[in-house]
């Protein structure tokens, strides 16, 4: 996966609150609800419905309209290093 936390909204171009698709072969950056929604867009449009915040390190289900939890989800650890490392390269 070639994508940063700090990636830019593929709709508006706003930094900071933004979600991943975790949608094999998708994965696209958009921002939150609490922005101008477009990861809720791509979610609804796409039945993409499991996406990673960048911001909080959370899994969010848009089918369940809850939070997930499970050990399989792991990608927090590669946008870990990122978000935190001392250098700002892109982990693969």
């Amino acid at each position: 996966m070639d994508k940063h936390v700090n990636d830019a909204c593929e709709d508006c171009g706003h930094k900071g609150e933004n979600w991943i698709c975790l949608k094999p072969g998708c994965h696209q950056v958009h921002c939150s609800r609490y922005v101008k929604s477009h990861m809720v867009t791509h979610g609804e449009t796409t039945s993409h419905p499991i996406v990673f915040s960048f911001a909080d390190f959370s899994f969010w289900c848009y089918s369940c309209d809850a939070y997930l939890e499970h050990p399989l989800l792991d990608h927090m650890e590669h946008f870990y290093l990122q978000k935190f490392a001392e250098d700002d390269g892109i982990v693969e």
